[in-house]
């Protein structure tokens, strides 16, 4: 628990935030406890509920929690299948989709890069990867409070509801048989994953989309995920408005 926010304590106050509405980002329940139906509730809505043993309590000291404890998010998740309809409405839209990236640093840093460069979508995933917390939305200088941000519980169930939309979805790859950013036709909805800089995209997601796109360098191999996603944005933006000047 070592991200900066604002925590609930106790099963009546999560209760109560539960019911208010207050955007929850996860829940740490302590082993064996039996779950309260709010914290049920939560846990359908793709809510993170983890396990933890009664020893994980120490670190907060004299306060009453019950053994359970919540995180409140910084803002408020969208419904998947509504965000990716409205991509598909949209027409020539993009979206970012994280895949273990679990630096909150990082994170904010993409998020930055979608809202200026006009991206229409943040996915991050419901089981793993960077907790939003305040931290978070400072590095994005608050670009996280205005674009649409998004949980996927799967990768296996991300790319169907892509696919059934008829969204082209591509992961990043530093192999240079891939095909370079600059060769990519992004015309329509695109959803692009970015895989942590050190493990890359994963197998999940790696071995079931065909697609795989690159950024040729010169004297590296690869970018920071932040910087990389800045990079193809940017490519995606490019696009967009030579398109535009040449209907002009």
């Amino acid at each position: 628990m070592n991200n900066k926010g604002q925590y609930i304590y106790g099963v009546r106050p999560i209760e109560e935030a539960v019911r208010s509405g207050t955007p929850i980002e996860k829940v740490w329940v302590q082993a064996g406890k039996r779950l309260p139906s709010a914290v049920n509730q939560l846990r359908k809505q793709g809510v993170p509920v983890q396990y933890v043993p009664p020893r994980w309590f120490r670190k907060l000291g004299n306060v009453n929690h019950q053994g359970i404890v919540a995180l409140i998010a910084p803002l408020q998740y969208q419904p998947l299948e509504e965000v990716l309809d409205t991509m598909l409405e949209h027409g020539n839209a993009i979206g970012i989709v994280l895949d273990g990236v679990s630096d909150v640093k990082n994170v904010g840093a993409i998020a930055r890069s979608v809202y200026a460069l006009g991206g229409s979508a943040l996915f991050l995933p419901q089981k793993e990867g960077a907790l939003l917390s305040e931290e978070a939305v400072k590095a994005s200088a608050g670009a996280l409070l205005h674009i649409t941000v998004t949980r996927y519980p799967s990768s296996q169930k991300l790319i169907q509801l892509a696919e059934e939309r008829g969204i082209n979805i591509a992961v990043t790859t530093v192999d240079t048989m891939s095909e370079p950013i600059y060769r990519v036709n992004f015309e329509g909805p695109w959803l692009i994953v970015m895989g942590d800089e050190h493990r890359g995209v994963r197998p999940a997601f790696l071995n079931r989309v065909e697609y795989k796109i690159t950024i040729p360098m010169i004297n590296m191999d690869s970018l920071n995920v932040a910087s990389a996603t800045a990079v193809i944005m940017y490519e995606w933006l490019r696009q967009q408005r030579l398109s535009q000047e040449k209907r002009n």
